[in-house]
C-alpha cells in the first residue's frame, strides 16, 4: 500500500509539473534508461493480477457450490496433497469469453482498453 501511495503521489507531481502527459502519466515520468525495465515489471504485475482473479474466481465459485447457493459444478482438483488447487473448466471458458466480449467491444481502440484498464486498477 505505501509504494502504491508514492507511485499515485509521484505520478502527481510529475503531471502538476507536465500536464500534457495526462494521457500516459506513469511511462512518461520514468526516464529512458529505466524504460524497458519497468514495463517488463508492468507486464508481468499483469500477468500475476490475472492469475489473481482466475484463483479467485474458482475459489469463490467453489465455495457457492459447496454452500448451495450456486448449481454444481464440474471442480477438477489439480493436486492430490492440496486441497485448494482446483480447475473449473467452465469458469475458465466463462471468463476466456467474457474477456474476448470485452476487448472486441473496444473494436481494436487500445488506448480506450488501457483507459478502462486504468480506471479499473
Amino acid at each position: 500500500y505505501p509504494c502504491l501511495m508514492m507511485s499515485y503521489l509521484g505520478q502527481g507531481a510529475y503531471l502538476i509539473a507536465h500536464p500534457e502527459d495526462a494521457q500516459n502519466a506513469y511511462f512518461a515520468s520514468l526516464p529512458n534508461p529505466i524504460f524497458w525495465p519497468m514495463l517488463v515489471l508492468a507486464t508481468l504485475a499483469a500477468i500475476v493480477a490475472s492469475q489473481a482473479v482466475i484463483t479467485g474466481t474458482f475459489s469463490i465459485i467453489r465455495q457457492a457450490t459447496m454452500l448451495g447457493v450456486f448449481p454444481k459444478l464440474q471442480i477438477i482438483h489439480t493436486d492430490k496433497f492440496i486441497e485448494g488447487q482446483i480447475f473449473i473448466p467452465l469458469v475458465n471458458y466463462t471468463l476466456m469469453v467474457l474477456c474476448i466480449v470485452v476487448v472486441a467491444g473496444f473494436e481494436g481502440d487500445s488506448v480506450k482498453l488501457g483507459d478502462a484498464y486504468g480506471v479499473a486498477v
